[in-house]
């Protein structure tokens, strides 16, 4: 039913830090699934598409392995500047010309992170969207609040703040995406139930239906990321507004990831 955004999986073969994100083929909300194999690094992932996060080294030599398949290559960040003199930027441009199709913008840990003294701000985060659209790549925009804001109730107030910045830099909503990150659940092993993320992805549609159009907002596709592993996948993607998943630590477990992609094709 969402067929804006390539279904995404996280995983870099050199840091520590990998990310998968696994979103559903479209057909799989009417319970079918594309069981066709493209070689052997796609055993277990029939069903799902997937993207490959990689850090900016692994993502630049990695890209052309994955042709042909239903696997993709994707940076986990991108500088808001486009080419130029910006010591130790990665730009768009860059990117695009070593045969990267998509990038993540905003995951909680630059957003707000003391551990990496990263603070990006709403107005960064737009910006890079801006210019990654501007380039020709997809991109894939994280979005969630923190433990004290949950519990202050401004959950949906700190979304549409960050939603508000974002939206006027989307120039094309097929090459868009979103993940929803609560930061009090990530790294923590603390998992929003399925209730509380199906009733946050509900709202983020709601609202880009108000802002943009209905029509964007039922195609969008919403992914979920915070602790998510094998055992609360299928019930955290049988909910309507949730299309795919943002895995971090299960990553490092390949049977893990398996099971989480293996989950979607229920």
């Amino acid at each position: 039913r969402r067929s804006t955004a390539l279904p995404l999986c996280n995983v870099t073969p050199v840091s520590p830090h990998r990310q998968l994100e696994v979103q559903r083929e479209p057909q799989l909300r009417q319970g079918s699934f594309d069981g066709s194999r493209g070689g052997p690094a796609e055993d277990g992932l029939q069903g799902a598409r997937s993207a490959v996060r990689a850090d900016d080294d692994a993502s630049r030599s990695g890209a052309g392995y994955v042709d042909g398949s239903k696997l993709g290559v994707s940076s986990q960040n991108v500088s808001a500047n486009p080419n130029g003199a910006y010591t130790g930027e990665v730009s768009a441009e860059q990117l695009v010309d070593a045969g990267i199709k998509w990038t993540i913008i905003g995951h909680s840990e630059r957003r707000q992170s003391e551990r990496i003294m990263s603070f990006e701000s709403n107005f960064l985060v737009s910006q890079k969207a801006k210019i990654a659209m501007a380039a020709g790549l997809s991109v894939c925009v994280c979005v969630g609040e923190t433990e004290t804001e949950r519990k202050e109730n401004k959950t949906f107030e700190v979304l549409e703040e960050q939603l508000r910045a974002l939206i006027p830099s989307i120039s094309d909503w097929t090459k868009f995406s979103l993940a929803y990150e609560p930061l009090w659940a990530i790294g923590t092993g603390n998992t929003a139930t399925a209730k509380q993320a199906q009733d946050v992805h509900a709202f983020v549609r709601s609202f880009i239906a108000k802002v943009v159009n209905p029509e964007v907002a039922a195609a969008l596709q919403i992914c979920y990321g915070g602790s998510v592993k094998p055992k609360n996948s299928a019930e955290l993607i049988s909910m309507e507004d949730i299309d795919g998943f943002l895995v971090g630590g299960a990553s490092l477990k390949p049977d893990s990831f398996l099971a989480i992609a293996g989950s979607m094709a229920k």
